[in-house]
């Protein structure tokens, strides 16, 4: 669970960390609710055989939820007083299936001051345990202690 409590700030990130990783199961349900709730009724979001036909070892996330999954980490960590700015681009390279723990991560690339916001630019993944799902970029405003 979150600390919501907890802020960070521009002053404590520096180029290199690393954001803390969300780890998330890939359920079929979770899968299918998520294809449901962003209206996708694709069958290969939440058919195994329409999977397979596409590629895939079955039913996978479709791209709403691997940049919802990316929100989610990228939340948790700017805290509540934080700004999500840009994600992307990304490049999914994988299927995210069911039966898999889904791991978000990232990396900061840069930090600037820029229009009166304080911007950190990070690599950000997700990572099945068998390989990178996903690679992109994403920027996040944070405040400022002063």
């Amino acid at each position: 669970m979150v600390d919501w409590s907890k802020q960070i700030f521009f002053e404590d990130v520096e180029v290199n960390d690393l954001i803390p990783v969300l780890r998330l199961p890939l359920t079929t349900n979770r899968l299918i609710m998520a294809a449901g709730a962003n209206r996708d009724f694709v069958a290969m979001h939440n058919d195994n055989e329409a999977g397979r036909r596409a590629g895939a070892p079955g039913m996978f996330a479709n791209t709403w939820y691997v940049m919802g999954l990316a929100e989610r980490m990228l939340r948790e960590w700017i805290g509540l007083r934080g700004e999500v700015v840009r994600i992307g681009p990304f490049r999914m390279s994988r299927f995210n299936c069911p039966g898999t723990v889904t791991e978000c991560g990232g990396t900061v690339l840069d930090k600037r001051q820029e229009g009166g916001k304080c911007l950190v630019d990070l690599d950000i993944w997700q990572d099945d345990g068998s390989g990178r799902t996903m690679v992109g970029k994403a920027t996040v405003a944070l405040p400022s202690k002063n």
